[in-house]
């Protein structure tokens, strides 16, 4: 296998994704929202014609439909099951390569004190109350 890595800019990136024919065969995408919430991370994998957000183009209606569902379940043990149908049939489709829920990991430097590391890139980003420890 041939492959060549094209790096691009985010406003870049985000106009190449949108295309449609894309100018790529494969992309490495991120699915990083500003709160934990299932309905806005799945949102990205709706058909073409549903979201601006589907990069890979293409129209799949079980996964509207499942969607839908979990979309207007007001049981969460339920939604969550419903959830994991779409997990399922998503890592069998060929259409993504995707891990839907991770864990964030950062390492620091033991002198750095006061950093509360949270479950989101986008929350409790103050530094300040951080210091370094002499």
């Amino acid at each position: 296998m041939t492959v060549e890595q094209k790096p691009v800019p985010t406003g870049t990136l985000f106009a190449e994704q949108r295309k449609n024919p894309p100018e790529f065969d494969m992309i490495i995408d991120f699915n990083c929202q500003t709160v934990v919430n299932p309905n806005v991370d799945v949102s990205q994998f709706l058909s073409d014609d549903r979201t601006d957000a589907n990069s890979a183009h293409y129209t799949d209606r079980k996964i509207d439909a499942l969607y839908d569902r979990q979309l207007k379940e007001p049981d969460p043990v339920k939604q969550k099951a419903i959830l994991k149908e779409l997990q399922i049939y998503l890592a069998n489709q060929s259409y993504h390569i995707n891990t839907l829920w991770w864990n964030r990991i950062v390492l620091s430097n033991t002198k750095v004190q006061g950093w509360n590391i949270s479950p989101s890139h986008y929350i409790n980003n103050q530094l300040d109350n951080v210091w370094l420890k002499q």
